[in-house]
């Protein structure tokens, strides 16, 4: 799951919402680091709600990731995106097909999410300004017994960023796309790429309800 899928149904509570993403901001600017379930701290909780709000986040992120990587129509979806750039691409080695299929799919989720609900961009947004950074980072560095130095920096390139609106438009997905891959040292996507989503985007619109219900 992305951060819409994950935060969607918590947007009125905004360490929930930022505890949902705080596995990926990890993994984005403290590669080493990593945040589990098992750092939780129950004594925290109990301290002080707004913790507990957090890593109540925290814990909906992984549970849901154990959930949705295991759904049968995030399987056949990926596996179907797999395929189609597998055959519109023989020749290219390169290209990590299940890796893109998987986050494609992640990624088109949140912006069928954005598409059917029109506030949820905002009402993300708003909730992830409103949080107390310093506090934040200083629970996760407790947790994990580590310091954090670029995690409030990063926090702030996210909310001044607002990404999450490019995934809407093709063209901008695929910029987004390349951002990751170049991160994790792939190659960049073949520009042809783009010619795929709009089929992509029908795909995951149709099983949308069924990828984000808890039930």
């Amino acid at each position: 799951m992305n951060y819409l899928a994950h935060a969607h149904t918590v947007l009125d509570c905004p360490y929930t919402v930022v505890g949902t993403a705080l596995p990926d901001w990890l993994r984005a600017c403290h590669p080493r680091p990593r945040l589990r379930c098992r750092h939780i701290d129950r004594a925290l909780v109990d301290v002080d709600p707004l913790i507990g709000e957090l890593l109540m986040g925290v814990q909906m992120h992984f549970a849901d990731d154990e959930r949705f990587h295991s759904h049968p129509c995030f399987l056949e979806l990926s596996s179907d995106l797999a395929l189609s750039l597998r055959r519109r691409f023989p020749g290219d080695r390169r290209l990590r097909a299940s890796f893109l299929g998987h986050l494609f799919t992640e990624l088109i989720l949140d912006a069928c999410l954005i598409e059917a609900r029109p506030r949820i961009l905002e009402d993300y947004y708003t909730s992830v300004g409103s949080v107390e950074t310093a506090r934040v980072v200083s629970t996760v560095e407790t947790l994990i017994a580590c310091p954090l130095p670029l995690l409030s920096e990063f926090m702030a390139l996210f909310q001044r960023e607002r990404f999450l609106s490019d995934y809407t438009n093709d063209h901008l997905l695929c910029k987004r796309v390349n951002q990751v891959l170049r991160r994790v040292r792939l190659p960049p996507l073949p520009t042809a790429v783009v010619e795929l989503l709009p089929q992509w985007r029908q795909k995951v619109g149709r099983v949308q309800h069924e990828l984000v219900s808890r039930s």
